[in-house]
């Protein structure tokens, strides 16, 4: 017993170290548990700050791609009803309720949300905005105090998920427009294709044109300003002046000079029209040789984006004496007494001393691109700051510039310029725009190959074509006249090499765009299509690659055919249609077909993308092909909203992001 009292009392000491040792093992464990815990808050509250900071940045990105939504929505009828509420997409209040003592609705022209619209302050923002940047919050519905004003995206925006814009022009393409007019009368005295005489002697009527150069005309933002395209002078001889006996065809060209760049980027608008003997005006007319008729082939023209009205009466009496002649200047759209158009009269007088100057309105010039600074604001104080570049559209607002553009020489090595149009009491084709609010009237047929032009006059075997296919008449069944629209042919129209870019790029567009039933997208390659676009709202892009052939269908968008293309049967087409193949266009069989918009046929070797090479550099059109067989009804007839509409497939390209 005594041997085991002594271990046991040996042990005791021990007892205070293994406290010691329990209470240092504890505090290791409470340190490494603290530390445990205060890891994961932070890392929760990095994830945490992760992910307001990716909400602030997708709320930036919502900025942007509103902008481009607002821009590409184009509101017409087809998708809002006849009615004045169905625009999904609207300026509030409207730019313009009432035009001529008219009330209009907000799918009109004059309501469209546009580029220049969108960096103009009083456009861009409403009246109340008390920013200093055009912000579009005369289109969006921004909300919050003066301090947090921001579109909501989800949620509070004075707290997170929104976004605020800043738009601007990166261009600076600016209010100052310079310009110069070229004029020609197309039957002339010799040598001099500027004026016109009738008669003889003492007694005669000569009509000249006069050209004009205008620099940096300043037309401030979302307004327009009075100009004048040159003049027409009237000059009577001694003893008297002398009847206009036939019609004298004229057209002058208006190039911009400023902000765009004639070399860089085409920009010529024709005005064209007639001088008109008494016997071809219906109803009042000037039967007086000191005052010949004119009509103007529109009243209303577009050159990048720029708008100019012709205007002879008091409108800008301010600026330009009102033309003097009798009837008023008015349109004038009697198909059965062609030609149509806006109709005046010009003053004449001995030593040709009155002016009649081309006096019109213009409005500022379209941006080709804008800047679009989006902030976005997430939780916790997070924010982000994108900005993009948003181009126009592919084709930077010029289209084509007749109804139907034949594109090419008068004759190639798949043959001769071929223009059939069919039986002339079935058929239509017009140059009056169908779009709401639009007075545009453009030629029905247009072809871009440049005469051929001497000493005394010009040949141009394709236009003369094309009047001869219709019979040598434009009445009820041509509405417009047919023109050569070379000069007026747009940059990707320019050339194979540039026309087979575009097509290029429309192909990759296809490609990307989902189709459930078709594996390549929108693009089908030596068979007709599975579907054809939206026929209601003119929308979509179909890509045939190779022949094919539409109808019987309804279709809408932007088609493009690097084959033939046949109209069969029963068709409706709302859009653009653009056709490389050799072998053109032909309409074959029964039916009623209809083509809203605008088709371009400008046929080069090497057209299609299966299979085939690149044109190569010093490639050339060949000659358009349009033939018509069977007895179908054919109407084509010009319509901007269907042309712009389909334009969406491929318009406001962003061509860049960057975070700031």
């Amino acid at each position: 017993m005594k041997i085991v009292l002594r271990k046991q009392m040996q042990r005791e000491g021990e007892k205070g170290a293994a406290l010691i040792m329990a209470l240092l093992i504890s505090a290791l464990v409470l340190a490494l548990s603290v530390s445990l815990i205060l890891a994961t808050s932070v890392n929760s509250w990095n994830f945490t700050d992760a992910t307001a900071e990716q909400q602030a940045y997708n709320a930036a990105e919502n900025g942007i791609q509103a902008v481009v939504d607002v821009l590409r929505y184009k509101c017409t009828p087809a998708i809002s009803g006849a009615g004045n509420n169905g625009c999904r997409v609207k300026p509030n209040p409207l730019y313009v309720t009432t035009e001529g003592g008219q009330t209009i609705h907000e799918h009109h022209k004059l309501n469209k949300i546009t580029f220049a619209k969108v960096v103009g302050m009083s456009t861009s923002n409403s009246a109340a905005d008390e920013s200093e940047n055009p912000r579009m919050s005369r289109v969006l519905s921004y909300a919050g105090s003066a301090a947090t004003d921001r579109v909501v995206v989800l949620g509070n925006p004075a707290n997170y998920n929104a976004f605020d814009l800043s738009i601007s022009d990166p261009d600076n393409t600016g209010s100052y427009i310079s310009y110069v007019t070229q004029g020609k009368f197309f039957d002339y005295d010799l040598g001099n294709n500027q004026q016109i005489t009738f008669g003889s002697g003492a007694n005669f009527t000569r009509v000249a044109y006069q050209p004009t150069v205008v620099s940096n005309l300043h037309i401030p933002a979302d307004t327009v300003k009075p100009t004048d395209f040159g003049k027409f002078v009237v000059t009577l001889g001694s003893s008297g002046g002398a009847a206009v006996t036939r019609l004298i065809r004229f057209e002058i060209a208006v190039h911009m000079t400023v902000p765009f760049s004639a070399v860089q980027v085409p920009a010529t608008r024709m005005i064209r029209g007639y001088i008109v003997p008494p016997s071809l005006i219906n109803g009042s007319r000037s039967n007086d040789p000191a005052n010949p008729n004119i009509i103007f082939d529109s009243k209303t023209y577009n050159l990048r984006g720029s708008d100019f009205v012709l205007e002879f009466g008091s409108a800008l009496s301010s600026s330009y004496p009102a033309w003097a002649g009798s009837p008023a200047p008015a349109m004038y759209m009697d198909p059965n007494y062609p030609p149509i158009g806006y109709k005046a009269v010009l003053t004449g007088a001995t030593g040709g001393g009155f002016e009649n100057k081309l006096q019109a309105t213009m409005s500022p010039p379209e941006p080709t691109r804008i800047r679009i600074v989006s902030t976005g604001y997430g939780p916790r104080g997070s924010r982000k700051t994108l900005e993009a570049i948003i181009q126009n559209n592919y084709f930077n607002g010029l289209g084509a510039p007749a109804t139907l553009t034949m594109v090419g020489p008068p004759w190639a090595s798949n043959g001769t310029f071929t223009f059939d149009p069919g039986n002339s009491n079935a058929m239509l084709y017009s140059g009056i725009d169908l779009a709401t609010g639009s007075t545009d009237i453009i030629p029905p047929v247009g072809t871009s190959h440049p005469p051929t032009c001497g000493f005394t006059g010009c040949e141009d075997p394709n236009l003369d074509t094309v009047i001869d296919g219709f019979g040598n008449k434009i009445d009820n069944t041509v509405i417009g006249t047919p023109a050569n629209v070379s000069s007026e042919v747009p940059r990707w129209l320019k050339s194979p090499s540039l026309l087979d870019a575009t097509v290029k790029s429309l192909h990759q567009t296809a490609l990307n765009s989902y189709d459930p039933t078709n594996s390549t997208g929108r693009v089908f390659t030596n068979t007709n299509p599975t579907s054809w676009g939206n026929n209601a709202t003119g929308t979509g892009i179909t890509f045939c690659d190779g022949d094919c052939t539409l109808g019987p269908i309804a279709g809408g968008g932007i088609l493009v055919v690097t084959g033939k293309l046949t109209l069969h049967g029963n068709f409706d087409w709302n859009g653009l249609i653009i056709v490389t193949g050799s072998d053109g266009v032909l309409r074959s069989g029964g039916g009623n077909g209809t083509i809203r918009g605008n088709i371009v046929v400008a046929p080069y070797l090497n057209s299609t993308i299966f299979g085939n090479v690149d044109p190569i550099e010093d490639a050339r059109f060949l000659a358009p092909q349009w033939k018509t067989q069977g007895g179908g009804n054919s109407t084509i007839q010009y319509n901007s909203d269907n042309q712009n509409s389909g334009l969406g497939a491929i318009s406001n390209n962003v061509l860049g992001v960057v975070e700031k």
